[in-house]
């Protein structure tokens, strides 16, 4: 029966992965929040960029309700601002999230091979044995006919 001495590790390291791979689809996950808040911030002033153009038509012009909106539109534009800058810290984050995990797949990857290799080696050697035993055994039966002829 083969056992890997190094079994232990490798399913430390397995984990390893496992955590490093749920951390990345966090960090992706964030990245898709940030990028629908950036979407409808964008869809928003696109509306306040078109209703401000409503508001300069000819005739009486409301001076609160176009200061209100443009309050509204600075504010929106601090808004996708600080969202933009929310993304690329998190498209950084995912990057090293992503280089960690391809790290932690390969340390698990060298102890796959060396577990296949290990086990290998190990049918190899009981298949040896068991020639050198049947050898063994036809040797023993052709001194016995031997004997008895």
């Amino acid at each position: 029966m083969f056992e890997f001495r190094l079994e232990p590790v490798r399913r430390v390291r397995q984990a390893d992965r496992d955590e490093k791979l749920a951390s990345l689809a966090e960090a992706v996950q964030a990245h898709e929040v940030l990028g629908d808040q950036l979407r409808q911030v964008d869809a928003e002033l696109v509306q306040l960029k078109s209703l401000a153009q409503a508001q300069v038509s000819p005739g009486e012009i409301d001076v609160d309700a176009l200061i209100k909106r443009a309050r509204h539109e600075a504010l929106q534009e601090a808004h996708k601002k600080q969202i933009l800058n929310q993304l690329q810290q998190v498209e950084t984050e995912i990057e090293k999230r992503r280089e960690a995990l391809i790290e932690a797949d390969r340390a698990v990857k060298v102890l796959d091979r060396l577990h296949d290799k290990q086990r290998e080696q190990h049918e190899l050697e009981q298949q040896r044995i068991q020639q050198r035993q049947l050898d063994e055994v036809a040797g023993i039966q052709w001194l016995n006919r031997g004997a008895q002829a």
